[in-house]
């Protein structure tokens, strides 16, 4: 059932960044061995008067900046943790990313409640990607010393919260572009990967294991939406940074292919649980979920002219408008934004500059 599946402890959704690259959450995988957290960072709760502002959907541009509608392009599924796989045998260069990252995550069979533990970036150039995240969100990058590739590990508060590797040939020749993985944390991932399926759900690379750090999946909601399955093998969790630190994630925005079946989906593998709904008008509901605790992110209806469904990830910083000139300054675009929220938050809807959707939220502009 549901309790044996979502693995880790129960959401620290309250404390820091999900983490673990190629499927790690709740465990680490290779990029994810190095930082890996329990857990998504509990979001502010402003975030419980999240808005149409914010989502993925198509938005008009705020006042003073260029109007109209841009779409946001599709993020590729990604996640491919077997171009990470570690070496089974002893090698110096892991230790550390096994120690920086959380293997486990936050559900537990008396918690079953599957949060996002770890995020990953595959991009077409990781040395410009490493350079202009640095910049924009303000994290510390470091090689992660995974044998025989390149995985970069990006850091705030003291932990690490994403990776970054280049995106394989292989996926590159079948189409896929740069974008950014979450990693949902359960307890079982070959079990999980059973019961996704059966839900209509699709596993684009069976679950394997990562000899030292865990087991991953790749796989997709029925509509299409890409995230990976991962259980680590520790369940020792490093220390998290405090909510809303800048460089950690604050928000998850599903833009579903069907609201209803999306939730059908989700709540039924992952128990998350409905938090409220708000009505947008003509763009149907905007739907607030948590995984255990205050809610994590939301999700809605993809607006016809958004390509296709997926996720869209918000890191936090500082200040809005000075995030805003970092990323332009760094090559990136500004598709949305920015857009004052309840609480008062501010957030941005950006494209960095090898083609990647991502989003920021700030306390103040």
């Amino acid at each position: 059932g549901r309790d044996a599946e979502c693995g880790g402890r129960a959401d620290r959704q309250d404390g820091g960044t999900a983490r673990g690259a190629d499927g790690v959450h709740g465990g680490e995988s290779p990029a994810a061995t190095t930082g890996l957290r329990r857990g998504h960072p509990r979001p502010n709760p402003v975030y419980r008067a999240w808005r149409p502002a914010t989502s993925l959907a198509l938005q008009p541009i705020a006042k003073g900046h260029r109007r109209g509608h841009r779409p946001i392009p599709p993020t590729a599924s990604l996640g491919r943790l077997g171009a990470l796989r570690l070496s089974s045998g002893p090698d110096r260069r892991a230790a550390p990313i096994t120690t920086a990252l959380n293997p486990t995550g936050d559900c537990t069979m008396a918690t079953p409640h599957c949060p996002f533990v770890w995020y990953e970036l595959m991009t077409s150039d990781d040395e410009a990607a490493t350079a202009f995240y640095s910049q924009v969100v303000g994290w510390q990058a470091a090689d992660a010393g995974m044998p025989g590739m390149r995985y970069t590990l990006l850091s705030a508060g003291g932990a690490a919260i994403a990776g970054l590797m280049t995106l394989p040939q292989e996926a590159s020749a079948a189409g896929a572009r740069p974008g950014w993985v979450g990693y949902i944390s359960v307890a079982d991932v070959d079990a999980m990967a059973t019961r996704l399926q059966a839900a209509g759900g699709q596993v684009h690379r069976p679950p394997e294991d990562i000899p030292g750090v865990g087991r991953f999946a790749v796989v997709a909601d029925p509509h299409g939406a890409s995230f990976n399955l991962f259980r680590g093998n520790v369940d020792e969790q490093p220390p998290q940074p405090p909510m809303g630190t800048p460089g950690t994630v604050g928000w998850h925005e599903l833009s579903a292919g069907n609201l209803d079946s999306a939730w059908t989906f989700y709540s039924g593998l992952f128990g998350w649980t409905q938090d409220s709904d708000m009505d947008m008008g003509e763009m149907g509901v905007y739907r607030l979920f948590a995984a255990g605790g205050s809610p994590i992110g939301g999700m809605m209806d993809k607006p016809p002219q958004v390509p296709a469904p997926g996720w869209l990830y918000y890191f936090n910083v500082e200040a809005i408008d000075a995030a805003m000139a970092r990323v332009t300054a760094g090559g990136g675009q500004v598709l949305n934004g920015p857009m004052e929220v309840p609480g008062p938050m501010w957030t941005l809807q950006c494209l960095d500059p090898q083609g990647a959707a991502f989003a920021l939220v700030a306390p103040k502009r």
